[in-house]
């Protein structure tokens, strides 16, 4: 299939828009990972390196949604998309970058007293 096969705006919108990087911003259940595979079947279809597309989400859930998505497009070398969430980019630019490293810091999540909130929230 074709990555414009049946698609409407503004799903097409998304999926043809030539200039990176782009933003998709829209509430639950309006078709952005459906939008985003047909741009990424766009960008494998005109040939763009796999390893060059970067697919950034907020959590670990939809990042795991949209490894599957593509592995489901059947297109050789969609598996080489990365899809990531933007704590784990940032924390390998980090990592590639050696800050970590030089600056002595020691990676952490969360502050002790910002822990405590939670714990007992949870409880």
């Amino acid at each position: 299939m074709a990555w414009n096969d049946n698609l409407e705006p503004p799903h097409r919108d998304v999926a043809a828009y030539p200039d990176s990087p782009l933003r998709v911003l829209a509430g639950p259940g309006t078709g952005k990972t459906f939008a985003i595979m047909r741009r990424v079947s766009r960008l494998l279809e005109e040939c763009e390196n796999p390893k060059d597309i970067l697919l950034v989400t907020f959590t670990r859930m939809a990042a795991k949604d949209l490894v599957g998505k593509i592995s489901e497009l059947g297109i050789p070398e969609a598996d080489n998309v990365v899809a990531k969430t933007l704590h784990s980019l940032s924390f390998s630019m980090l990592q590639s970058e050696q800050v970590i490293e030089a600056t002595g810091r020691t990676p952490r999540t969360l502050l002790k007293f910002e822990m405590n909130p939670l714990a007992a929230a949870h409880n």
